[in-house]
């Protein structure tokens, strides 16, 4: 996954693919891909469809999460299996070059945003719910911030992609063809590692370890018909920051040791492997939030369990018939 490694670009733009070989990295990501796919558009629907679960405020950042990983699914990962088969570019292009890169680099860094946000999000909803108890009070601590927080994930990458204070060289023999300039930028590529790399995973960690302390301390001044559905509201976005958490954290602390004086040539491999296995974000990332829907998963039970029912009574008439 690219990044904002612009401290090790001179060895990433000469060896920009992880050494596993294609054809591993080609099945893996086309067997995990489709099923997340599904999940993801199955969870999208109910989300933006069901009244009942679109009016949820506390669902709004969970279908930002999962638009975010769709269009990661839809568009950046089909591209990078595409082009461990061909071994280039499919669209050699500079626009679909520029779109790749927004959504593989723009997206990824701007999920770790959302899930700051969601995660500050929380503390209001389950400690200060009087904040968002009235429709002004709603537009104020709710769709205000939530919107500025999109357009500012979102801006600052089309802003550094599509217009970067420097000149994007497209190499179509590379994968997500090469380097996004904006990163080697002493500005703009600083500004983007501390400010939308360090900084929201470092508040995440804090406010994810606050809304656990918090919501043991005051358990017992919660009602109890509410301790359940607070309950399920801090594990649903615990377990995706989790995740998140996981799979980005190893490649900040490098990024972090480059900008100390890490060698540039030191932890290339690494680094590489680290990118490639941050698709498990998005590939994993629709699960862990069907789980924390029960009502849905229950469903799919339940439709999965009729089908297989109906599949055998079929295939029984069909024995009792010969």
């Amino acid at each position: 996954m690219a990044n904002e490694s612009s401290f090790n670009e001179e060895v990433l733009c000469t060896n920009i693919e992880v050494p596993i070989p294609r054809i591993v990295r080609f099945w893996l990501l086309t067997i995990l891909d489709i099923p997340a796919t599904l999940c993801s558009a199955f969870l999208l629907y109910h989300l933006l469809f069901k009244r009942k679960l679109r009016a949820a405020i506390n669902n709004h950042i969970i279908i930002v999460f999962l638009l975010d990983t769709f269009l990661t699914q839809l568009i950046d990962i089909p591209s990078y299996i595409a082009f461990v088969h061909l071994g280039y570019v499919w669209w050699p292009t500079p626009g679909f070059c520029y779109l790749w890169l927004f959504i593989d680099v723009g997206l990824y860094n701007a999920l770790g945003i959302f899930m700051l946000y969601g995660s500050f999000e929380r503390h209001i909803l389950i400690f200060h719910s009087n904040l968002v108890s009235t429709r002004k009070k709603r537009w104020i601590f709710h769709y205000i911030p939530f919107f500025l927080v999109i357009i500012y994930g979102l801006g600052f990458y089309v802003y550094a992609i599509f217009f970067p204070p420097c000149e994007t060289i497209f190499d179509y023999t590379q994968v997500w063809c090469a380097y996004a300039c904006y990163m080697s930028d002493p500005i703009v590529g600083l500004y983007d590692i501390i400010v939308n790399a360090i900084i929201p995973v470092l508040f995440n960690i804090i406010l994810d370890i606050g809304l656990i302390l918090r919501y043991v301390r005051q358990k017992r001044r919660i009602q109890v018909l509410q301790i359940r559905k607070y309950r399920r509201m801090i594990i649903q976005i615990l377990s995706m920051s989790t995740l998140q958490l996981v799979l980005s954290l190893p490649i900040l602390i490098l990024v972090i040791a480059y900008l100390c004086g890490l060698p540039a040539d030191i932890g290339v491999d690494v680094e590489l492997y680290l990118y490639f296995f941050a698709y498990l974000i998005n590939l994993t990332l629709p699960y862990v939030c069907l789980a924390s829907f029960p009502e849905l998963w229950k469903k799919i039970y339940n439709h999965s369990k009729a089908w297989l029912s109906f599949r055998l009574l079929h295939k029984q008439n069909i024995v009792a018939a010969r």
